[in-house]
């Protein structure tokens, strides 16, 4: 019995004491002395036993401590001094209770935590105007909260040993400087990406250009394009994949489609380098293993990075209906008859530009009669480039499309292909490079 009374005397106090804190906050020391004296009837109302006096007392000694003589002294052993004199006036018996529950209700605040409390701001400017702008925003409002949650556990840890520590101030202050300091972050680098934005608008701008450059290298023969129909769609502005076809006299066309590994500006600039190199043999009447050297050495000695040109170069007779061609590690050439039956010539040499060749005799030509048949030959972001969700079109697939247009025609089987490659607009892997022939 006498434990569940002490326990309810405890929590009574605590809560007592509460009262008396916000109340000493606002200064109204007159009504806390009322309070005070008025608890005493209160608590010999509730508990009515012999310790009646000694409750009484206690409270009145703990306000009038908390209230009057704390705040004035403002150290333990004047505190200490004050609570013997008290209990040993008003006969009571255990005033050391009163001591504990007195100087445990109010901490202390002096010179040292005024120090404390200085120097924790001080650390916190620097901190929180100087980090954040070092890393990244969302690392920034980690170490924000962070910092704030540090500052009040130490607060909490020093009113254990009763001494405060005001921490709103600080907390406040810093999240103000925290907002100015990520405002200050924001501003530079929206700058930057300003900055950024006119630089990639002129770099979009001179690509757009190249690209419009890179078309000119393109022909445009209607009256070749009977026999020889080619299309291109880049990926990017420029683009890696070439061809080209020029017809040397009444008889003869020479003809070429090659693909530069990677894409952009530096396979542009590589394949127009060996475009130059093939119309200038081309004009010359040059042969198909001569062109070929020229194109591989050209490529080997002007290359970034050891970049390579695949590439199906030859020339077509219009009379005998026939075909010389060679085939530098590209893909397999199509070949599709009448009957929609399907051939394909594989590579037989490495890609142009790998390794200086020094004479011609390394490029052997394949000689092939192609009367009544149609030559397809594609880049590989023909049969990889996507036609539905994660689809690929592949070699069958390009097959069954033939089929279904139920044509040969070298400029309805390239217009289709692009179109289903691009209609649903996927982004492209590769760029989209075609060259068919019917002599």
């Amino acid at each position: 019995m006498n434990l569940i009374r002490a326990i309810l005397l405890g929590v009574f106090l605590i809560a007592l004491n509460s009262v008396y804190s916000q109340l000493g906050k606002s200064g109204n020391k007159d009504r806390i002395c009322r309070i005070c004296m008025g608890s005493g009837i209160f608590a010999n109302y509730i508990f009515k036993t012999q310790i009646d006096r000694e409750i009484n007392y206690l409270v009145y000694i703990v306000g009038y401590a908390n209230n009057r003589e704390i705040h004035r002294i403002g150290k333990p052993l004047a505190v200490h001094r004050l609570f013997l004199r008290l209990g040993a006036e008003h006969n009571f018996k255990h005033p050391i209770i009163a001591l504990k529950v007195g100087v445990g209700c109010q901490p202390f605040k002096n010179l040292y935590t005024q120090i404390a409390e200085n120097i924790i701001f001080i650390l916190l400017i620097l901190l929180l105007v100087f980090i954040p702008m070092k890393i990244k925003p969302k690392f920034s409002i980690i170490f924000f909260i962070g910092t704030i949650i540090f500052v009040n556990l130490i607060s909490i840890i020093i009113y254990q040993f009763n001494f405060y520590l005001d921490s709103l101030f600080s907390s406040i202050t810093a999240t103000v400087i925290f907002m100015t300091s990520l405002y200050f972050k924001y501003l530079d680098e929206n700058m930057i990406a300003i900055e950024n934005d006119k630089k990639q608008s002129i770099l979009k701008k001179e690509r757009e250009i190249a690209g419009e450059v890179q078309k000119k290298l393109f022909p445009n023969n209607k009256k070749i394009e009977q026999y020889i129909f080619a299309k291109n769609t880049p990926a990017k502005d420029v683009s890696g994949d070439y061809y080209d076809y020029y017809q040397i006299n009444d008889n003869e066309i020479y003809f070429i489609l090659g693909d530069v590994t990677g894409k952009g500006i530096k396979a542009g600039i590589l394949m127009a380098n060996a475009a130059a190199v093939f119309r200038s043999l081309a004009k010359m009447n040059s042969s198909v293993a001569k062109t070929a050297l020229y194109i591989n050495n050209q490529v080997k000695d002007s290359s970034y990075q050891s970049m390579f040109i695949t590439a199906i170069l030859g020339r077509g007779n219009l009379e005998k209906k026939e075909m010389e061609f060679i085939n530098m590690g590209h893909e397999p050439m199509m070949v599709l008859d009448e009957k929609f039956n399907f051939e394909y010539v594989k590579s037989t040499l490495p890609p142009s530009g790998l390794m200086a060749v020094k004479d011609e005799s390394f490029f052997k030509t394949t000689t092939m009669d192609i009367s009544n048949k149609t030559i397809l030959i594609y880049t590989d972001g023909v049969t990889e480039g996507y036609i539905d969700e994660g689809k690929e079109l592949e070699v069958e697939g390009l097959e069954k499309e033939i089929k279904k247009l139920n044509t040969t025609s070298p400029e309805t089987i390239i217009n289709h292909a692009t179109k289903i490659l691009t209609e649903k607009g996927f982004t492209l892997r590769d760029d989209i490079t075609a060259l068919g022939i019917k002599l």
